[in-house]
Formats: structure tokens, C-alpha cells, sequence
């Protein structure tokens, strides 16, 4: 079978909300082409809009995407999305399972509640990265989110647990209130990083974060190469390759359990 494939019809005026694209892999094609879809003040189906192709609907494609698009991949359960082109807010929010790409940017909100699967964005990404939904208080609570390039403020508040890897740089109030889980940042760090934390494990580029921590003896963490070859593993592609890594422990406040480890 081939991908379902969705390309827009018009370069569109108005912001679309398709997060019933989520709930194409329940329903035939023909059912899909005719789900109603808001544009502008009008109620259109999504073939007005969309040229539809293909009937695969666990592996869904959109091509010429763009910053109107809202809501891609929200609610995601199973299957792979793959979206070519720019995506608007909240690229896959609350999804629990499956695989989402997204071959370009993406604005704020994205992965915000996520509980389970893999959302990788093949560029930058805006604000509030892996964040809270509006009905919830902790954001990420599972799975993992690769951003190759920057991420923007107010990143991956409140996580509870998963793996969330940023290839580029974060920016301002970003890591605040981590509960527990894992942080790759491999480009700079914004302000007030990583305030009121409990606990979480921190693998880092920047050396100034440190400051607050004590050193370990020097040892071998045999964990860390599992981890490493287990998230390439999930990617299904190299994504990380760390050799050298100092450890940090001891918070100088005593309510902050978290550990970094510093990549030379």
C-alpha cells in the first residue's frame, strides 16, 4: 500500500487545526476525505482543501506543509507521520505512541504534554518545547523528542520523565521545575536555566551550568554507552556519540537531586 498521502490544494489564507489527522488510521479513506475542517469562518471537508492520495493511513505523509498548519500530529497513538515542510503550534501534542518527522520548523507548543512515542523536528523549533498542555501541570511525562537545531524559551518546564535531545541551543526560563528524566542540550544554554529543579539527569555542552555542583572522582559509567546505543536504537540513526564526559553531583541545594554530565 502506499503512504496517505495529504497535499494542500491553495496557499492557504487562513490557519487550519488538523488534529483529526491523528484519527485517519480509524476510518477508511474515503471516510478521511470528508471529515469537516474549519477554514477561515467556513466549514469545508479535507479534500476541498487537501489532495488526498494513497490509502496506507499508519503511515501518513503531508508535503508542502507550512506555518498554518496547527495541530499536526496531536493525539498521536500509532504509525508514522511524516510532514514535509514547516508546521504550525502544537506539532504533536499529547501524542502517547508512534513516530512524527517533521522535515522543517516548527512554532510553539511542540511535543507540550507528550506521554509516549518518538516526535524528532529536523530544524528549530519556537517556545514552551515539551511543555503543559492547558489542562495539565507537568509536561513531557514520557518518550522521546529530538530537535536538531534551537529551541526557543520556556523549554521542557515541569518534565516528568522521558528523553528530550537538543542539538542547538535553548533558550531563556527553559528546564525549569524538572520533576525527573533526561536532558541532551548540545548548544548553548538560555537564562535562569534549569531553576527549582528536583531531580533529572543533565548531559550538557556549556561548563558554566557546573558551577552549583561538585565534582566526582574520576570512574567509568558503564550506563552510558547503553544509553547512548539505546537512543540511536529508538532513532533508528546515530544521533548521539559521547566519549568523554565528566560527572557532577552534590547540588549545593540540598532539595536538588539532579546529576550533569559535562561532554568534552
Amino acid at each position: 500500500m502506499s503512504p496517505l498521502t495529504l497535499k494542500p490544494k491553495m496557499k492557504l489564507k487562513f490557519r487550519l487545526d488538523l488534529n483529526s489527522v491523528s484519527s485517519f488510521q480509524s476510518m477508511s479513506v474515503n471516510r478521511a476525505k470528508t471529515l469537516p475542517l474549519m477554514y477561515g469562518n467556513k466549514e469545508v471537508r479535507y479534500n476541498d482543501i487537501f489532495k488526498i492520495t494513497g490509502t496506507d493511513s499508519l503511515n501518513i505523509v503531508i508535503k508542502s506543509s507550512n506555518e498554518m498548519m496547527d495541530n499536526v500530529g496531536k493525539n498521536f497513538i500509532r504509525g508514522n507521520l511524516s510532514v514535509h515542510g514547516n508546521v504550525g503550534h502544537c506539532c504533536g501534542s499529547e501524542m502517547t505512541g508512534g513516530k512524527i518527522t517533521i522535515f522543517g520548523n516548527a512554532l510553539n507548543r511542540v511535543a507540550s504534554g507528550i506521554s509516549g512515542g518518538l516526535l524528532r523536528v529536523n530544524g528549530n523549533c519556537g517556545d514552551y518545547l515539551c511543555g503543559k498542555s492547558n489542562h495539565k501541570n507537568e509536561g513531557i511525562n514520557d518518550g522521546l523528542v529530538i530537535i536538531t537545531g534551537n529551541a526557543g524559551d520556556y523549554a521542557i518546564q515541569r518534565m516528568r520523565r522521558g528523553v528530550v535531545i537538543v542539538k542547538g541551543n535553548v533558550g531563556k526560563n527553559s528546564c525549569t521545575e524538572i520533576i525527573s528524566g533526561t536532558v541532551i542540550i548540545t548548544g548553548r544554554l538560555g537564562k535562569n536555566f534549569a531553576n527549582k529543579i528536583k531531580r533529572g539527569t543533565f548531559i550538557l555542552k556549556e561548563s558554566k551550568f557546573t558551577k552549583n555542583y561538585t565534582k566526582s572522582n574520576m570512574c567509568e559509567y558503564n550506563f552510558m554507552p547503553f544509553l547512548v546505543k539505546h537512543l540511536n536504537q529508538l532513532s533508528q540513526e546515530k544521533i548521539l556519540s559521547l566519549k568523554n564526559f565528566e560527572r557532577f553531583t552534590n547540588h549545593k541545594i540540598a532539595s536538588n537531586l539532579s546529576e550533569l554530565f559535562l561532554i568534552r
